[in-house]
């Protein structure tokens, strides 16, 4: 029985440089595809300030603190403090690489309310209080 003839044969090597232009050509047409899609959006104007609401923030200062900071109203050392933030069990930010945390006050403040209402040794009191009077009657503790 007579054999099909498939048409000249291509070596490896042209194959795999097949498959290599391939891969380019892919990666071009990704690209034109994203172009399109950035010119075809819509153009946004800049916007107008009128749509946007006036917003109070208070200043980093009075909502959070430093590591030992926090530590030394605890009563506890930093790194218990960092395993605390990253445990989920006291609030704070970290920054990044050698930048560290930022601790919420108000989450510092919880926890040592939460202790002394379980009974735990007593914190030893901060040098200076961390929320006013004032802010935690206005609930700033929430």
């Amino acid at each position: 029985m007579p054999t099909a003839t498939r048409g000249p044969s291509l070596d490896q090597a042209a194959l795999d440089q097949i498959r290599k232009d391939m891969r380019v050509m892919r990666g071009l047409m990704m690209q034109v595809v994203e172009l399109l899609r950035i010119v075809a959006a819509p153009r946004l104007g800049p916007a107008d300030a009128s749509e946007f609401e006036t917003v109070d923030v208070l200043p980093l200062e009075d909502v959070a603190i430093s590591v030992s900071e926090a530590a030394a109203s605890l009563g506890i050392g930093a790194e218990q403090t960092r395993r605390l933030l990253r445990s989920g069990l006291l609030g704070g930010v970290q920054l990044g690489g050698r930048r560290g945390w930022l601790v919420s006050k108000a989450s510092v403040q919880r926890l040592r309310l939460e202790r002394s209402l379980a009974g735990a040794p007593s914190l030893p009191a901060a040098k200076t209080d961390l929320l006013s009077e004032k802010e935690a009657a206005d609930g700033v503790l929430m």
